[in-house]
């Protein structure tokens, strides 16, 4: 439903529907799926221009994806954090 309400440019609920999804992973043992959701928030930040905030999330992800291998998200997040102009 995130990434749904996000095409739709519905962000709040994006972000909502993203939250309630990371609140219960963060209680299993799977980081991928941690790291997947810090990289839609992430994405989701960046389509409101909130690039900091958009950052941080990407950060996030890429962390935990370095420490997992996981070299196809690691690809597409340093791409998303070289377009993010955190001078805005």
């Amino acid at each position: 439903m995130g990434k749904v309400s996000c095409a739709l440019r519905a962000f709040k609920s994006a972000q909502e529907y993203y939250n309630k999804a990371l609140n219960t992973i963060l209680k299993l043992p799977d980081n991928s799926l941690t790291a997947e959701i810090y990289y839609l928030l992430g994405l989701c930040h960046k389509e409101q221009n909130r690039y900091p905030e958009a950052l941080q999330f990407f950060l996030k992800a890429n962390e935990i994806f370095m420490k997992l291998g996981n070299l196809l998200y690691l690809d597409k997040i340093e791409e998303q954090i070289s377009s993010v102009d955190i001078s805005k």
